[in-house]
């Protein structure tokens, strides 16, 4: 049976590690539940002295549970309008005050949603003392032990009966205590408190047996035919004699292997649900104090601001690292490249100055080349008796000519170089006889364009 309640958690269920404590005296009894592929893995505890760090390791990895007993905390079964859901808590905490009993005292409210009908929303309320609660969380943190949720047993009850279905009768059985729910119209739950617990089944004298009894009588009283499906946690007992004295059989199912029997059985059932159960559906039954909640969420809020400034200057640590080598980076990158780049100065320079120099030996052999031309040209084209006291060759190939002769064979001379293959573009000049001292001479000028070999 216990399988099926395994198999039957909440779609939304967080399914994560649960620690379930629940006060026993002057000390604490405790499941840890921990889901696994499988199934759960379970462990029990009991201690009465304060946890050392070893020893409350695996509390530290779980959400804890304060599981109240019926004998703490009433219930009552409130409506309210269907409207009011938005503020629910406020409205159930005030409408309870005026279903306490006049010398009840300040209390801690939580609830369970039972459904809506009819324009109304009902809920199952509990309700307990508050100096009773905060005497509970005195001895769990004097023992080690901070409770994340405080939860009633009738709500865990309701949530197996929920879980399984089909039960007629929860009998939650743990040594010097026994809590019996019955499931009401409407979803809500009846659940009776047997301080002495059924340790004396199955003697019919037992006040457990008795509590037991009267139950499934008021329940046969309500069946018309079939059993009565009575379903065990803790410490399973046989019902033989009980059919004797109803009219309706009962048939026994267990929640957990009877070797498993006793307190950590009863807890090990109650853990395994609560591990499946809805955060929103714990929230809301949670009977923890509104300020401890306060307190709590402030001081997670301030571990959560310590561990970003913490991580804010990790960052910036980390950055002004990243940016001093990234600087180192530049730096060595930046003078490797100057480095490269008054190598490149320095090689264009020389190669400038090579190609400078190659430049001025090919102009000196175009200027050897263009002398040679010149003067074997103009000593073939020259007639005999004309003198040159001018030539002037510029730098575009233009070349001008001035010189004299006895004779006017000055006339014969632009044809001459129209005839020769390096001269082009002939222009005859000035032609004019001079008196000299003693005579005179013929004095002439003329323009050509030295045709210049392609290199």
């Amino acid at each position: 049976m216990l399988g099926r309640l395994l198999r039957n958690g909440s779609a939304g269920a967080s399914r994560q590690a649960v620690a379930v404590c629940q006060p026993r005296g002057e000390g604490l009894s405790a499941v840890w539940v921990r889901p696994t592929n499988g199934g759960f893995r379970v462990e029990s505890r009991e201690w009465s002295a304060p946890l050392t760090g070893q020893q409350g390791r695996w509390l530290a990895s779980s959400r804890v549970v304060l599981l109240l007993p019926k004998a703490a905390y009433l219930i009552r079964q409130l409506e309210v309008p269907a409207g009011c859901e938005s503020d629910a808590a406020a409205v159930i905490r005030l409408a309870s005050e005026a279903l306490l009993p006049p010398d009840f005292g300040e209390a801690e409210v939580s609830y369970r949603r039972l459904g809506t009908k009819k324009g109304t929303a009902a809920y199952e309320v509990y309700l307990i003392r508050r100096a009773k609660l905060a005497k509970m969380l005195s001895l769990a943190r004097r023992l080690g032990v901070e409770a994340e949720w405080v939860l009633p047993s009738a709500w865990v009850h309701a949530l197996i009966l929920q879980r399984l279905g089909g039960l007629d009768i929860l009998v939650d059985d743990a040594p010097g205590q026994t809590e019996i729910a019955l499931p009401r119209d409407g979803g809500g739950l009846s659940v009776r408190a047997v301080p002495c617990g059924l340790d004396g089944l199955p003697d019919p004298a037992a006040a457990g047996y008795r509590e037991l009894l009267e139950c499934i009588r008021s329940l046969s009283k309500a069946a018309q035919d079939g059993p009565i499906h009575v379903g065990w946690t803790g410490r399973p007992h046989p019902l033989e004699g009980l059919e004797d004295r109803l009219e309706h059989s009962c048939v026994r199912e267990r929640l957990w292997p009877q070797a498993q029997g006793g307190q950590a059985a009863s807890l090990t059932a109650a853990a395994c649900a609560i591990a499946q159960a809805e955060p929103r559906a714990l929230a809301e039954a949670s009977m923890l104090p509104l300020e401890l909640r306060r307190k709590r969420q402030q001081r997670h809020l301030t571990g959560r601001l310590k561990a970003a400034a913490v991580l804010a200057g990790v960052c910036l640590v980390l950055s002004y690292a990243a940016l001093r080598i990234s600087m180192a980076r530049y730096e060595s990158l930046r003078s490797r490249l100057a480095g490269q780049l008054e190598m490149i100065r320095a090689e264009g320079e020389a190669v400038g100055q090579r190609i400078d120099q190659l430049r001025v030996l090919q102009n000196l052999r175009i200027s050897r080349d263009n002398l040679a031309t010149l003067l074997q040209g103009l000593r073939e084209a020259t007639p005999e008796g004309v003198t040159y006291s001018e030539i002037v060759l510029a730098e575009d190939g233009r070349l001008r000519l001035r010189g004299q002769a006895q004779t006017f064979q000055p006339l014969l001379l632009p044809e001459r170089l129209e005839a020769q293959p390096m001269f082009e573009k002939v222009l005859p000049g000035d032609v004019a006889r001079v008196k000299k001292s003693g005579g005179s001479i013929v004095e002439f000028r003329l323009e050509a364009m030295l045709r210049r070999p392609s290199s």
